[in-house]
């Protein structure tokens, strides 16, 4: 989902006015958009969120007998980082928000994390109906008080995104968690003898 039928779908929600660039409805849109998608992909530990890089050592590290990986630019949370033997590390050091520092010498990383790239492109999944509302609904509580002048809508708008979010993880995790596999390939098998 992009952002101006966001936009356009959370104004629905408050006062029924389409999205006219340049007028006031513009201002709170652009400030608290940016906001809510950070929220929500946040918020969760969504599949469509998490991503998984091999990171290699730097050359250099800060600290002897460390090895300094340089994270990726959309890294969001660290869910995870598993060695070259796939065991699991867990004695990490995050030096600011650009390095993470291992205790224990490692030549690659591989890192789990969730990625911020739906709150910097700003593009909604479409295979989750159920998040794109709870974002629409979020954000038209955020815009509420400065469009209507008042926020008695707020708590109801913040109710209803609260009721899309529970969907879209009980919906998210249902399919992750899903062994059904594509049968069209096992029929085409079949078919072969």
């Amino acid at each position: 989902m992009d952002k101006m039928t966001v936009y356009r779908s959370a104004l629905a929600l408050v006062d029924g006015k389409d999205y006219v660039e340049n007028s006031p409805t513009q201002d709170p849109l652009d400030l608290f958009y940016p906001q809510v998608l950070r929220y929500a992909n946040a918020r969760y530990n969504w599949s469509f969120t998490r991503a998984a890089k091999t990171l290699r050592r730097e050359e250099t590290s800060p600290l002897p007998n460390t090895s300094a990986f340089k994270l990726p630019a959309d890294v969001l949370n660290i869910q995870y980082i598993r060695d070259a033997a796939g065991r699991r590390v867990n004695t990490v050091q995050i030096l600011g928000s650009q390095r993470l520092l291992l205790t224990e010498p490692a030549g690659t990383i591989t890192l789990v994390y969730t990625s911020d790239k739906i709150a910097a492109d700003q593009e909604l999944p479409d295979s989750s109906p159920e998040f794109c509302q709870a974002v629409v609904c979020l954000l038209a509580a955020r815009i509420a008080p400065k469009i209507q002048g008042t926020a008695q809508n707020v708590a109801g708008l913040e109710a209803m995104a609260e009721q899309e979010f529970m969907k879209a993880l009980t919906r998210d995790t249902q399919q992750e968690a899903s062994n059904d596999q594509n049968p069209l390939p096992a029929i085409l098998d079949r078919r072969a003898w």
